[in-house]
């Protein structure tokens, strides 16, 4: 008996933690509304009414995803609605989303003074960047009557673990001044590149630093390149850096480090069971420092340089 106890707690702990790590959606009440609306099933749901002349507006802060539940309400006897626009803007960035005929739903509402019936919800999912965001909702037309219901899932943190090279080529130290901190780095040059491997699709956070001679103008613009060596395709990435006044090498005295700059690359699933990349130096600079990380979260996000 007590092994079963105990079992079952390993594996009710082991359930609660993988849940626990899944993002929750949480609903969002607006800052500024038209009209609440109650849609009442087996529970009381709250949805906020949609207006063509004034505006339904949330705060966000992303980033994440907006979950936006819409439903429109058809007139009585009327079994479906027809489809209508909404637009939303955030900031200077304006989009209009088309929402299809709806038919009515087993809901109805809770205030009896409103005519009608609420019909089947349509689900909007909107990406939300970094930042602080107003979102701004209204319809394009008058008619029909619609309401929306928004919930946000915050996106999580990257998990970076550090991917070190399959084939040996130099590190360098480098030191920050004030501090003393040491971090290492790979060294790539016209002879060293920086080869690693994936089994699945990945996403790979790559800090990026010249090495500047004391003859090599303040600021550069620096190139790498990305090569698939599975498939012999390959993509040019360019930073612009600077000497750092921060930062020197351990060991390196003719040398002072460039400025770090960071950009993150989308892997593909490869077609077969691993593929072989390289990053290597294109241009800019005689020799760079490299570090490469994987988020183990796996998180999607296009490559922020090109």
């Amino acid at each position: 008996m007590r092994k079963i106890l105990i079992i079952t707690s390993i594996l009710f702990f082991s359930l609660s933690t993988a849940f626990a790590a899944k993002p929750k959606k949480v609903r969002l009440t607006p800052v500024k509304s038209v009209a609440k609306v109650l849609v009442q099933g087996k529970k009381t749901h709250t949805y906020y009414a949609l207006s063509s002349k004034s505006k339904t507006e949330y705060l966000v802060k992303g980033p994440g995803k907006i979950y936006i539940n819409v439903r429109s309400r058809a007139k009585t006897g009327d079994f479906k609605t027809e489809s209508f626009s909404i637009k939303y803007k955030r900031g200077k960035f304006v989009k209009t989303l088309k929402i299809p005929t709806l038919k009515v739903s087993a809901l109805k509402y809770k205030n009896e003074k409103i005519l009608g019936l609420p019909t089947r919800k349509k689900q909007l999912v909107i990406k939300v960047p970094p930042g602080t965001h107003r979102y701004v909702f209204n319809k394009t037309t008058k008619e029909p009557k619609a309401h929306i219901q928004v919930y946000f899932e915050k996106k999580p943190r990257p998990a970076w673990t550090e991917i070190k090279p399959e084939n040996t080529i130099p590190s360098q130290d480098i030191r920050y001044v004030k501090s003393g901190v040491v971090r290492t780095y790979h060294q790539l040059s016209e002879t060293s590149s920086f080869n690693f491997s994936i089994t699945d699709s990945e996403r790979i956070k790559v800090l990026l630093r010249p090495e500047f001679s004391y003859v090599m103008l303040d600021e550069i613009e620096l190139k790498i390149r990305l090569t698939n060596q599975n498939k012999n395709t390959s993509k040019v990435y360019k930073i612009n850096s600077h000497r750092s006044n921060e930062l020197e090498f351990v060991t390196e005295k003719k040398k002072i480090p460039g400025t770090s700059q960071t950009f993150y690359l989308n892997l593909a699933k490869p077609s077969s069971a691993s593929e072989k990349y390289s990053i290597s130096l294109e241009s800019g600079a005689k020799s760079a420092i490299i570090r490469l990380f994987l988020d183990s979260k796996k998180t999607k996000k296009t490559a922020t340089l090109k």
